[in-house]
């Protein structure tokens, strides 16, 4: 495997992330489960990975639709207490890094079977 993407150089495109989805979904037999997470929260791009918010994730969902059952549900970590449930609004502005917890501080996490 070339793993030469894996650099300070490597930026990801805007679709990226929504062609690699709509190509997992094309592959699951009928029934099948795709899990997919991403950092959730306030809007970040770190040029290899992105926090989303919820335009991007709707973006990211919205060509999966037509393909599959979709649930999301969302989390935010706290120093002290870890990962709980959350809302979106709760998560609206919660960056990246917030947490000084060297991660996400808010996450999406999208289940779709396949009709």
């Amino acid at each position: 495997m070339d793993n030469s993407s894996y650099t300070d150089r490597f930026v990801l495109s805007e679709d990226m992330d929504v062609q690699a989805v709509k190509e997992m979904v094309r592959i699951l037999a009928r029934g099948g489960r795709l899990l997919v997470t991403v950092p959730y929260g306030k809007y970040e791009n770190h040029a290899w990975f992105r926090n989303y918010d919820r335009d991007h994730v709707r973006n990211l969902l919205s060509p999966m639709e037509c393909h599959a059952d979709l649930q999301t549900s969302y989390y935010r970590h706290t120093h002290g207490t870890g990962w709980r449930v959350a809302t979106v609004e709760e998560l609206e502005h919660v960056g990246y890094y917030d947490q000084a917890n060297g991660g996400s501080a808010g996450l999406a996490v999208i289940t779709a079977i396949k009709r």
